[in-house]
C-alpha cells in the first residue's frame, strides 16, 4: 500500500508546533494529529509512531490529509486557525475526501466565515461519523447557523460534540432545532454550552421528543435548574437514550422527583449521571425508590448530593437492576452503610469515598462482604481512615471473595498495618484476584511478596523496605509489577541495590518511585549506573530526596545514554542553578523522556530555554520555584515561540513574590508580568499552567491561575495599571473559558 502524504502548515507566530500522524498497520489506515503549524513527511510505518518535523523552515498544510489522495480517517487540529487556510480549498477538500471519519477542531479562532467554509465541505461529505468542534466561541450566532446548517445535511454523522462554544440558550436553539429530524445521529455532546437556563432546557426536551434515534446525550455543568430538569426529564422518559449525563446542573429536589419519574417510566438508558444537583435527602430519597421498579439501569452517578445518613440507598440497590454505584462524598452513615452492605451482593463497581460509616458500619458491611460479586470497592475516608479492625475484617473476607480486583481503604500515600497486610498476602495466595497492596513495612514478608508477585495479578505494590537483603528478594520474580512505589522506604547507603534493581535483565517494574528514602551521594551514583543500562523502566520518581553536585553529575550523565525512560519526577530534590545546568545539558539529545518535573532554587532560566530550543522528545514540564522571574526570561519567551514539541507547561510560584517600585525587583515582576501576558495572548485553551502571585507590601496585587482541562481563571487584582491592563487582555483572550473566581486584593468579588 502506498502511504506517502505531504504534511505542510503555513507559518504562524505560535506556540506548540507540532504535526503527528500514525498508522495502524493492523486496520491499514492513518491517523494524523497535527497541534499546530509545521511541516512534515508522512511515509508508510510498520506500527503506531511518531512523526515530528523536517524542518521550521519548510511550512506547508495539514490539507494534505484532507485531499482526495489522503487514506486518513482521523485528523485532529488543536490550536491551528482555521483563518489561515485556504478556505475554498478547505471546502473542496472536505467535500471530496472519501476516507476521512473523525474530525476533531479544538481552540481554532474559527469565525462565522471560517464556519461557513467548514459547513460546506462538512454537508457534502461521504465518510465523516464523527465531528468534534470545541472551544470556538468566536464564531458567534451566525457560525453556528453555519455549522448546523451542515450537520442538519449530512445524515451519516453519527456523533456530534459541540459543547465549550459558549452557545447560550441562543445557540443552543439553533443547534437543537437542525438536529430535531437528523436521521443519523446517536451520540450528542452539549457539555459546558453555557448557562442554558429554562429555555435552552426546554430546547433540548423537544429535541427528544423529535429525534427518538439518540442513544447518549451529555449536558455537563450547563445550569439547566430544577425547572430545565423536569423539562429534560419528561422527554428523556420516553427517548431511546442509553446514556443521559446531567451533572452540575443545580435540578435540585424538584428537578429530581421529575427524573425519579423518568427513571420508573424508562426502559432504555442505562448510565446516568447527576453527579453534584444540589439535592438533599428529599431528592436523593425519590429517586432511590424509583430504582426500585427499574429493571434496564446498570450506572448510576449520585456522588456529591448530601443526603445524609439514608437507608433507602441500600435499599434500592437490593431491588434495582444497577450495577455500579458512585456515592461519594454523600454524607453517608452507619445506618445506610449498613443498608448497603446487606444489599450489594450483585454489585460490580461500589464507591463509597468519603462518608461516615464509623466503625460499626465497616464492621457490618464486612460481615457481608463474603459472598458479593463486587470487582472493585471504595472505602477510603478522607477525614479519618477506617479503623484497623476495620480494615482487619475487609480483609479477612477476602479469602472467600475471589472476584474483588480493587478493595481501596487507605488515602494514596496510606498503609496498611503489618497484620492486615499478612492478611491479604495470604487471600492473594489462595486466589483473591486483587491487583494492589499498599502495606507498611515489608521486610519480614518480602520472600512472601515476591510468591505473590510471581503467581497472581498483583500489578501495584505501595509499602516501605528498611533492609536492602528484603528488597533484592523482588529481583527473583518472574513477572514485573507496573508500580513499585518504595516511598518512605530508609534505605540510605544501601548503595548497589539501586543498580542491581535496575539492572535486571527482566523487569521488575513499569514506574518507581522513591521519594522520601533519604537516598544519599553513595544511593544517587547506584541508581546513575543503573539508569545508564536501564531498558524497562519508564517512569522514576526521586522526589524529596535532596542530592549534591556529584550525585547530579552523575544522574545527567545516565541520562545522556538512557533510551527508554519518560517521566521523571525531581521535585525538593535540591536542585540550584549550577546542578540544573547540568542536567538540563545532558536532557538537550534525550530521545525518550517525555514528561519532566521540578523545583529548587533556579533562577536562571537560561539552561532552560537551551533545552526547549533543541531537544525534540519534552511534551510536559512542570515547574516550582522562582524560574521565570530570574535572568533569561526572554531566551525563554524565544524558544518557547519556536519549541515543535512542548504541549503543557506548568511554571508555579510557592509564595507570592513581594517587590518595591524602582528598586530592582520590580523588573522581576515586570519579566513575570510579561511571560503572563506572553501565556494567555497565545493560548486560548491552554494546556499551559501558570500558578504565580506578586505581593506589594502586605497586598496580594495578581495570583493568576489556569488550569487546561478546568480552565480556571483566579486573579487577585490590586489598583496597578499594568494589571489592569492585564485584566483586559484575560478577558479579551479567554473570555470564553469559565472564569471560576475574579477578586480584588480587599475580598470583593468582580
Amino acid at each position: 500500500m502506498s502511504c506517502r502524504s505531504e504534511v505542510v502548515l503555513q507559518r504562524r507566530p505560535e506556540p506548540l508546533q507540532l504535526a503527528l500522524a500514525e498508522q495502524n498497520n493492523h486496520k491499514r489506515y492513518w491517523r494524523a494529529v497535527v497541534y499546530t503549524v509545521v511541516s512534515a513527511q508522512v511515509c508508510q510505518s510498520p506500527a503506531w509512531q511518531r512523526f515530528d518535523p523536517m524542518g521550521r523552515e519548510e511550512i506547508g498544510r495539514w490539507l494534505a490529509f484532507l485531499r482526495p489522495s489522503s487514506n486518513a480517517v482521523e485528523l485532529q487540529l488543536s490550536k491551528v486557525p482555521i483563518e489561515d487556510v485556504d478556505q475554498q480549498e478547505l471546502s473542496e477538500s472536505l467535500k471530496s475526501n472519501q476516507f476521512l471519519q473523525s474530525l476533531w477542531l479544538t481552540g481554532n479562532e474559527l469565525t462565522a466565515e471560517g464556519a461557513r467554509a467548514l459547513g460546506e465541505g462538512i454537508a457534502s461529505n461521504q465518510s465523516l461519523r464523527t465531528l468534534r468542534i470545541n472551544y470556538n466561541g468566536r464564531m458567534g450566532v451566525e457560525g453556528v447557523e453555519h455549522i448546523m446548517n451542515a450537520v442538519a445535511a449530512n445524515p451519516r454523522l453519527q456523533s456530534f460534540h459541540f459543547g465549550d462554544n459558549d452557545l447560550q440558550a441562543e445557540g443552543l436553539l439553533i443547534v437543537t432545532t437542525a438536529l430535531a429530524l437528523h436521521t443519523g445521529l446517536r451520540h450528542l455532546d452539549l457539555s459546558w454550552a453555557g448557562n442554558i437556563g429554562v429555555t435552552g432546557a426546554q430546547a433540548l426536551a423537544q429535541l427528544l421528543r423529535s429525534n427518538r434515534r439518540l442513544e447518549e446525550l451529555r449536558l455537563t455543568e450547563n445550569d439547566v435548574g430544577p425547572e430545565g430538569g423536569k423539562a429534560i426529564a419528561e422527554a428523556a422518559a420516553q427517548s431511546s437514550l442509553r446514556l443521559l449525563l446531567c451533572d452540575y446542573n443545580s435540578i435540585q429536589d424538584d428537578g429530581a422527583k421529575a427524573i425519579a419519574c423518568m427513571i420508573r417510566s424508562n426502559d432504555t438508558i442505562k448510565t446516568l449521571g447527576l453527579h453534584a444537583n444540589a439535592m438533599t435527602a428529599m431528592g436523593v430519597e425519590v429517586i432511590c425508590e424509583a430504582l426500585k421498579s427499574n429493571k434496564t439501569l446498570l450506572n448510576i452517578d449520585l456522588r456529591h448530593n448530601r443526603c445524609g445518613d439514608l437507608g433507602i440507598v441500600g435499599e434500592a440497590m437490593g431491588m434495582s437492576s444497577v450495577r455500579e454505584w458512585d456515592l461519594r462524598s454523600m454524607g453517608l452513615g452507619p445506618s445506610a452503610f449498613k443498608a448497603i452492605a446487606r444489599n450489594c451482593a450483585k454489585l460490580q463497581k461500589l464507591n463509597l469515598e468519603d462518608n461516615e460509616p464509623g466503625l460499626d458500619g465497616y464492621i457490618t458491611f464486612a460481615d457481608h462482604f463474603k459472598g458479593t460479586a463486587l470487582e472493585e470497592l471504595n472505602l477510603q475516608a478522607h477525614v479519618q481512615a477506617p479503623p484497623e479492625a476495620a480494615q482487619l475484617s475487609l480483609s479477612r473476607c477476602l479469602q472467600s471473595n475471589l472476584s474483588l480486583r480493587v478493595l481501596q481503604l487507605l488515602l494514596l500515600g496510606g498503609r496498611t498495618s503489618t497484620e492486615v497486610t499478612q492478611v491479604q498476602l495470604g487471600a492473594i495466595k489462595n486466589g483473591s484476584a486483587l491487583e494492589e497492596l499498599s502495606a507498611d513495612t515489608m521486610d519480614d514478608d518480602a520472600a512472601s511478596l515476591a510468591e505473590v508477585i510471581s503467581s497472581s495479578n498483583l500489578k501495584i505494590i505501595r509499602c516501605r523496605f528498611h533492609q536492602p537483603e528484603s528488597l533484592r528478594e523482588l529481583f527473583t520474580c518472574q513477572k514485573g509489577l507496573k508500580v513499585l512505589d518504595l516511598s518512605s522506604s530508609r534505605l540510605t547507603g544501601a548503595g548497589g541495590v539501586w543498580s542491581e534493581l535496575l539492572l535486571q535483565p527482566q523487569p521488575v517494574a513499569e514506574e518507581l518511585c522513591l521519594s522520601s528514602c533519604a537516598l544519599n551521594q553513595d544511593d544517587a551514583m547506584e541508581l546513575a549506573k543503573g539508569l545508564a543500562s536501564n531498558a524497562w523502566l519508564l517512569k522514576l520518581s526521586l522526589r524529596r530526596n535532596s542530592f549534591e553536585q556529584p550525585s547530579w553529575e552523575a544522574l545527567a550523565k545516565a541520562m545522556e545514554t538512557n533510551g527508554t525512560l519518560e517521566d521523571l519526577d525531581l521535585v525538593e530534590t535540591g536542585l540550584n542553578d549550577q546542578s540544573f545546568a547540568v542536567l538540563a545539558g545532558s536532557l538537550k539529545f534525550n530521545k525518550s523522556l517525555r514528561r519532566l518535573e521540578f523545583s529548587g532554587d533556579i533562577a536562571d532560566a537560561t539552561m532552560l530555554a537551551e533545552l526547549l530550543a533543541v531537544n525534540v522528545s519534552l511534551r510536559e514540564i512542570e515547574s516550582a520555584g522562582d524560574l521565570f522571574t530570574g535572568k533569561g526570561v526572554e531566551m525563554l519567551l524565544s524558544s518557547l515561540e519556536t519549541n515543535s514539541f512542548l504541549s503543557s507547561f506548568t511554571l508555579e510560584h510557592t509564595q507570592p513574590r513581594k517587590f518595591k517600585k524602582d528598586k530592582a525587583d520590580y523588573k522581576l515582576y515586570e519579566a513575570s508580568l510579561k511571560t503572563i501576558e506572553w501565556l494567555v495572548a497565545r493560548n486560548e485553551h491552554p494546556a499551559w499552567v501558570l500558578n504565580s502571585s506578586f505581593q506589594k507590601g502586605n497586598e496580594v496585587l495578581v495570583c493568576l491561575r489556569t488550569l487546561g482541562g478546568e480552565s480556571v481563571l483566579e486573579l487577585q487584582v490590586g489598583e496597578d495599571e499594568t494589571v489592569a491592563k492585564l485584566i483586559r487582555l484575560v478577558y479579551e483572550r479567554l473570555g470564553y473559558l469559565r472564569p471560576l473566581r475574579l477578586m480584588f486584593a480587599d475580598g470583593r468579588f468582580w
